[in-house]
């Protein structure tokens, strides 16, 4: 935080001014998005959350006393600071009316103290007066003091024009400058939108391809459950009565009789249905008809950006 601001072009003001404390910068502290603030602004801002939001650039940064201490210095503007708050200081300067000025000029000669000093040795680049013209200032170039004064005069007065046209030369340039800066940021936000914008997008469709192919899986996986079901539940049937069966005929084997009862007869007709059943099949055992499942890989696809 800064002391006394000075009457500066409103452009360097703006360069030289913290956005937070609004006074010319004091130990101006550079953040990693690269804008400045005072060192003493910053650390209020930590100690009152460590989530710091650039007020020029909306990026956010931690902040800590400690970090805040270890941040770069921006020295370019740390040194133009440091001269404006010494000029702040330093006493006015109590400047001579122009007729004073002039006054201190035409006055007496020290040497000949009789005469007035009226004439200005070029050679020299010293007053003079016509005693001085014979004895101190014999074939140097002369001319009237009062020439000489406009002719320092105009030249000072031009060289301030030019310096002012190069101010605003200079202000011109900054404050094209800032305008670029500010739309830089806003193509970044652009940019970052988009980026969203295109990444949401993304996602939605990868999860809208997820859950169709999973809802496939799910198919096909219910349809190859369904077929094992068929299969199989045929085949616990027969099981069971061939068990059943040959349980039945086991228990009276050992009876003394040569015919077949009812219950030997159903067993050699459920053995022979049976194994003429796996003597049509391809396989020693009849296999359901089972759906592949076949997943095909997510291969993102590259989207190009108009830069």
């Amino acid at each position: 935080m800064a002391g006394k601001s000075l009457s500066l072009p409103t452009v360097l003001q703006q360069e030289l001014i913290c956005e937070l404390c609004e006074e010319i910068y004091s130990t101006p502290k550079v953040l990693p998005c690269l804008h400045t603030f005072c060192q003493d602004c910053l650390e209020e801002r930590a100690k009152e959350n460590e989530s710091f939001d650039c007020p020029v650039c909306e990026a956010r940064t931690e902040l800590t006393p400690e970090t805040v201490n270890q941040m770069p210095e921006n020295t370019a503007i740390l040194a133009l600071c440091d001269r404006i708050h010494n000029q702040a200081v330093m006493p006015e300067l109590v400047l001579d009316s122009e007729e004073e000025e002039e006054a201190k000029y035409f006055t007496n000669c020290d040497t000949h103290e009789n005469e007035k000093l009226q004439l200005y040795c070029v050679q020299c680049k010293a007053p003079a007066c016509t005693e001085c013209l014979d004895e101190i200032h014999a074939g140097h170039r002369m001319m009237t003091l009062r020439k000489a004064l406009d002719d320092r005069k105009a030249a000072i007065t031009a060289f301030v024009t030019r310096g002012k046209d190069l101010i605003e030369n200079y202000c011109s340039f900054l404050a094209g400058l800032r305008e670029t800066e500010k739309s830089l940021h806003e193509q970044k936000q652009q940019a970052e939108g988009s980026i969203i914008q295109a990444y949401e997008q993304m996602i939605k469709k990868l999860t809208d391809t997820k859950e169709t192919m999973l809802r496939d899986v799910n198919t096909k996986h219910q349809q190859n459950l369904q077929a094992i079901r068929q299969t199989r539940d045929p085949m616990l049937t027969e099981v069971y009565e061939l068990a059943v069966t040959c349980d039945a005929v086991k228990e009276n084997l050992e009876q003394t009789r040569a015919e077949f009862n009812d219950r030997e007869k159903h067993l050699i007709h459920v053995v022979g249905m049976v194994t003429e059943k796996v003597a049509r099949a391809p396989t020693p055992l009849p296999t359901p008809p089972l759906t592949p499942l076949h997943v095909a890989p997510l291969t993102p696809q590259r989207q190009e950006w108009d830069t």
